[in-house]
């Protein structure tokens, strides 16, 4: 579907066999410590899919935003990854807003991103919580294809085995 001129796919499956220039993922600030331990599921599908060399670049993180930068030599079909570090102060909607905006600025024309990326905010077993998280998803989405991004021209919304919420969220942005 288009929205404000941006194609925007609702995908099931794994982030990290979808195709696109950025894979946008947030990493826990309190918890990872930079040593290396990257349990989350993200984390966990780039290292299977590309190795270290992206969660390496995080060695000098100074800010909540980290570009880490892919290679020729890769064999993964992502090219870059936006590590997010969550801050507990910040909302979802505000949260995909700044990592959209930082993929546009930095001349990314496609972009993945798991639709439930916070895991401070997502709840697999209730499902009020999880309509509430995707509209507030969807908000972000609309809102920042109304400000014309420049680059930024498809965005994935990666949902993992959550049939469920695929299906809300398609509905909503039909």
């Amino acid at each position: 579907m288009v929205i404000n001129g941006m194609k925007v796919q609702i995908v099931s499956g794994n982030i990290a066999e979808v195709p696109a220039d950025v894979l946008i993922t947030r990493l826990d600030s309190s918890s990872q410590g930079f040593a290396g331990n990257w349990h989350d599921n993200v984390s966990k599908a780039i290292i299977r899919t590309s190795g270290t060399k992206f969660h390496d670049q995080l060695a000098d993180v100074d800010g909540t935003l980290l570009l880490a930068f892919g290679d020729d030599s890769q064999s993964c079909v992502y090219r870059n990854v936006l590590f997010v570090l969550e801050e507990s102060s910040e909302n979802l909607y505000d949260m995909v807003i700044r990592v959209l905006k930082e993929a546009d600025e930095n001349k990314m024309s496609s972009a993945s991103l798991p639709a439930f990326f916070t895991s401070n905010f997502y709840d697999d077993h209730d499902v009020r919580i999880n309509e509430s998280l995707l509209s507030e998803l969807h908000r972000a989405v609309v809102d920042f294809t109304a400000s014309k991004p420049q680059n930024l021209k498809e965005l994935f919304l990666v949902i993992y085995e959550n049939v469920k919420s695929f299906q809300f969220l398609t509905d909503m942005l039909s």
